[in-house]
């Protein structure tokens, strides 16, 4: 009996090797197709997206590789390629119920895409850098041009500073670029992140893995606290890396997928396509490709001399706290360092955009019962209580309206808002449920007028949340300049002194160090490379003013119109 047991399991491992490899083989294929379409140069009315419209109408570049091709296919980008978001600062106590109409037609005059059909708002919209409608160049350098300072938008901007206790006003660098009918503007940017190595963040980084490290930062006495809400994008918006790629081909190129549609021309409001302009195959090839990149690496310098400073710069590292936030190893994934939670890192980070927003939701009539309007990790929580308001049938069926409802809601925020790529949920002002009405009621409609109370507006969320960023991974750090969120930082020296919040220890530890002992760290720091097998970016792909890693001093100087300014004459 054994020789066919034996014969049985040799076919079987035979069938299961040729299964892998065929396997293998398709994702192979897949990747190289994909290669094709990250480094294919869009247009309007592509070729290659023949039920589409193919590039835009609004769009960032024109290709994948022109936002990620530093070091190679792949990399991150520089600062010419940042992600521009116009951000409103609404004065305290707005809006209110009784402005809220012309609240939104205000925002509305600045920019169509901070209100939803809905009438739902925005704290900030992307601003695309172009458009293939014609006209729209000329308003976008009108609201990217910054704003001299006067005496009235001085004390605007300080009463924005003192209603969220910011003490080190001469640290925030806002670019202003606007105060128009009383409402105030600012320009956000996000620089665009390497990609090398994310599918083995993807595979062997569990969430349990992040939340474990969340709890042990609970505990330790060093001030640094993290949350996990998602592994990708500067806020942690989002943590499946398919819809990141998907997200990313939406809002930065104007390539409409299946799963996410294009972001809105604000120039042609009713503008709709109905079919994708990638392909389900096409969606898969390009997602395969950025899984097949490779990781970065820790190259170990030859010269004895300057390997003894690598060495010694990791134990440095670590001896000052950086890696309490920048953890080397994750899960099973080793050599990430990071632990790809938020962190405060303090006024100089200061945002007009939180990384997470208070829970709410509200009644609709004729569509379905409750609709959940937040973000982040508390999505969908706020309903529990009104549930429980109905009795054991009657729950269920409310349970079951409501999952209706959150469908409807997300083919909302997806149809007629900004992507949910962006992490930028939209806000209500109107209705308070206090009692939420039985939705099987006859008088349904009845019931939600006199179950409801106007309230006030305040878009307070707790303050951490403007200045929360997750942890970058600092593989590949020394070929990804320039650094942190908006690339504001041109070399690593700089890069570790910008920390503030959670990190101000850590940065103060480095400061006191030896001049022999920094170099060390940043030598360490330098070491962390792009992998050597990636791809040279074509000629044909236009350049950017990538700036190289170095080891200078600290940036002190902003641009005009920021809110440096204003320590002048105060």
């Amino acid at each position: 009996m054994s020789r066919p047991v034996s014969a049985l399991s040799f076919l079987c491992a035979a069938f299961a090797v040729t299964l892998v490899n065929a396997q293998t083989h398709n994702f192979e294929e897949r990747a190289t197709a994909g290669r094709d379409l990250f480094v294919h140069e869009w247009q309007p009315n592509d070729p290659l997206s023949p039920h589409g419209d193919g590039l835009g109408p609004v769009y960032n570049a024109t290709s994948c590789v022109a936002c990620h091709g530093q070091s190679g296919v792949g990399g991150s980008g520089g600062k010419a390629n940042n992600v521009e978001i116009l951000a409103v600062i609404p004065e305290p106590g707005e809006p209110t119920v009784r402005n809220e109409r012309s609240f939104l037609n205000r925002l509305k005059e600045t920019h169509p895409m901070f209100v939803d059909s809905l009438d739902r708002y925005y704290l900030g919209v992307v601003l695309h850098r172009h458009n293939t409608t014609s006209g729209y160049d000329d308003i976008y350098n009108e609201l990217t041009t910054p704003l001299e300072m006067s005496i009235d938008s001085r004390s605007r901007i300080r009463r924005m500073m003192k209603r969220r206790n910011l003490s080190f006003i001469s640290q925030l660098p806002l670019k202003l670029v606007g105060f128009k009918k009383d409402l105030q503007y600012a320009i956000a940017e996000r620089n665009p992140p390497q990609l090398y190595g994310v599918d083995l963040i993807d595979r062997h980084i569990k969430d349990t893995d992040l939340v474990a490290i969340a709890e042990s930062q609970k505990g330790s006495s060093s001030g640094v606290s993290g949350r996990f809400t998602g592994r990708y994008g500067w806020r942690g918006q989002m943590n499946d890396l398919d819809m990141f790629i998907k997200g990313a081909c939406a809002a930065e190129l104007g390539l409409q997928v299946a799963e996410m549609n294009q972001a809105p021309n604000p120039m042609k409001l009713d503008y709709r396509i109905e079919n994708p302009d990638l392909d389900s195959q096409q969606t898969s090839n390009l997602i395969s490709f950025v899984r097949s990149l490779p990781r970065p690496e820790l190259v170990i310098p030859d010269d004895p001399n300057e390997r003894s400073y690598v060495t010694q710069g990791k134990l440095l590292f670590s001896q000052v706290g950086c890696a309490e936030c920048h953890v080397e190893n994750v899960g099973t994934l080793d050599g990430v360092y990071s632990d790809f939670l938020l962190h405060n890192m303090g006024s100089s980070f200061e945002d007009p955009i939180p990384a997470k927003q208070v829970p709410s939701f509200r009644v609709v009539a004729g569509i379905s019962d409750v609709v959940i309007e937040t973000g982040g990790e508390d999505r969908y929580n706020a309903d529990k209580a009104s549930a429980e308001e109905y009795n054991t049938v009657g729950k269920a069926q409310f349970e079951e309206h409501k999952a209706e409802s959150i469908k409807v809601y997300d083919k909302f925020v997806a149809e007629n808002g900004m992507p949910p790529y962006y992490g930028m949920d939209p806000r209500r002002t109107q209705f308070s449920p206090q009692a939420p009405p039985n939705p099987y009621s006859s008088k349904y409609d009845d019931d939600i007028l006199a179950n409801t109370k106007t309230i006030q507006f305040d878009s307070i969320e707790e303050q951490n949340h403007y200045k929360e960023y997750r942890t970058p991974a600092l593989w590949g750090v020394a070929d990804s300049a320039p650094y942190l969120h908006d690339g504001r930082a041109d070399t690593l020296r700089a890069a570790i002194e910008w920390h503030g919040g959670e990190a101000y220890a850590s940065m103060m530890r480095f400061s006191q160090l030896t001049e022999e002992q920094q170099t060390s760290i940043l030598k360490f720091l330098g070491a962390l490379k792009a992998p050597k097998s990636a791809e040279k970016v074509p000629d044909h792909i236009a350049g950017d003013e990538n700036s190289e890693p170095a080891t200078g001093d600290k940036i002190s100087a902003f641009s005009s119109g920021t809110i440096e300014s204003l320590g002048a004459g105060s």
